[in-house]
């Protein structure tokens, strides 16, 4: 009778570690491919006007990609995903904004979203990401910050974090003489990975977090977004985070907030858009 039962329970064991195995190895990466699927192959025509028109262009930037969500190797040319270094070295991208999705919500669309349900608790748990990283989207959020910093350490120096204006003055001086190196920075898709604490701003920028957007698909802590449920504006917490981003990051992005909140945000740092725009204050209705 014990002889039978090790020996099940030793099947169930293996079974367990093959079952664990494809999970974890094989699953990701699959998921992956489906839904970052290149829909068309190489060679692609353009004109040679605009082939040299790109070409000659000194400054190249994109300010939005998921691909820290995937663990995918960014170091090399993926047949799969739209970004990695070496497609953005290619294509004359100096600038990339790696923006950190820290949740989102089952059935996401563009009309309504709760923030009751999560796409990527199992995504994190199948990747094999840190175990803290599991449940709290501060950690989420830095986990991807890290994975940036390791991918610029092993690139050979074909990749830089900019940080501050003193790392993009010295990479911009490297690329007039060798425009094969790329840089990116780190955003965050939506404040609710700051998990409603106030703190978490500075956890965030010194994980070199410099752009963050206050809402993503759903309503959060700090307000509502164009694409939730209450189409409320900032909050008094929100208010709060917007000052705090201000003075860290003056790099608050917009898009997801519906009107309300937007208004409100730019109402809250009128004083600093407009010295960046050259006057001491905006006019009472900006053009957006």
């Amino acid at each position: 009778m014990l002889k039978k039962t090790l020996k099940i329970t030793g099947y169930l064991l293996l079974g367990f570690i093959i079952v664990n195995f494809i999970l974890t190895f094989f699953l990701p990466e699959f998921i992956d491919k489906q839904k970052n699927q290149i829909r068309r192959q190489p060679p692609y025509e353009v004109s040679q006007k605009a082939e040299n028109l790109y070409r000659d262009l000194d400054f190249v930037a994109d300010l939005h990609c998921d691909a820290l969500l995937w663990k995918r190797d960014l170091l090399k040319d993926n047949d799969f995903g739209q970004v990695d270094i070496p497609k953005m070295i290619k294509a004359n991208v100096a600038l990339q904004g790696f923006t950190i999705v820290s949740k989102s919500p089952k059935g996401q669309n563009f009309d309504k979203n709760t923030g009751e349900s999560d796409n990527i608790t199992l995504l994190y748990i199948f990747q094999r990401r840190p175990f803290n990283s599991w449940f709290n989207l501060t950690e989420r959020a830095k986990v991807q910050c890290e994975d940036l910093f390791d991918f610029a350490a092993r690139s050979n120096g074909n990749l830089r974090v900019i940080r501050s204006q003193a790392d993009l003055k010295k990479y911009l001086s490297d690329r007039k003489n060798n425009k094969k190196i790329t840089a990116g920075f780190l955003g965050v898709e939506g404040a609710h990975a700051l998990e409603g604490k106030l703190e978490n701003v500075d956890v965030l920028y010194d994980a070199g977090v410099r752009m963050m957007a206050p809402t993503h698909f759903f309503d959060n802590k700090l307000g509502g977004s164009a694409h939730g449920i209450s189409q409320s504006g900032l909050t008094a917490f929100g208010k709060d985070v917007i000052m705090k981003m201000n003075a860290k990051m003056p790099t608050a992005v917009m898009r997801f907030m519906n009107g309300p909140a937007a208004m409100t945000m730019i109402r809250r740092q009128g004083a600093t858009l407009g010295r960046a725009w050259g006057s001491s204050s905006l006019p009472s209705s900006p053009a957006i």
